[in-house]
């Protein structure tokens, strides 16, 4: 079994493990920086370090966050590296078996799925998205 907590951004709907969630948090402020990946906000202070600030659904498909930054952060990490994960809504910490990937499973960097209200949720990959930033 594997817990997870179950977030959204944007329109979809993540599991993120909580092996790799660090806190939740308010978004404060953010600064810009030039990005080297469109989700990339900026760098913002969480608990006295600069960490990055990126959209998590924009992480996940490649884009730009909106406008407008979400109210909330995860400060997520792996493999010695941390960032801020800005998401709309947090909705529970969750555990459950997580399914193996469909065979045509094309959607973001996984370890696996899960059923949640009847829809099939990815528990992300969170090294491997770290590792696009």
């Amino acid at each position: 079994m594997t817990s997870y907590l179950l977030v959204r951004s944007g329109r979809a709907r993540y599991g993120v493990p909580l092996r790799d969630v660090v806190e939740v948090t308010d978004a404060g402020d953010v600064v810009s920086v030039p990005p080297a990946h469109p989700a990339v906000r900026g760098v913002s202070a969480v608990r006295g370090r600069l960490l990055p600030r990126v959209h998590l659904e924009g992480l996940v498909t490649g884009q730009a966050g909106p406008a407008v930054p979400p109210p909330t952060l995860i400060v997520a990490g792996a493999g010695g590296r941390a960032v801020a994960l800005e998401v709309d809504e947090v909705d529970l910490s969750a555990g459950g078996e997580v399914l193996p990937l469909p065979p045509e499973w094309s959607g973001p960097s996984a370890i696996g799925v899960t059923q949640h209200d009847g829809d099939l949720i990815p528990v992300l990959d969170v090294p491997a998205l770290l590792a696009r930033l």
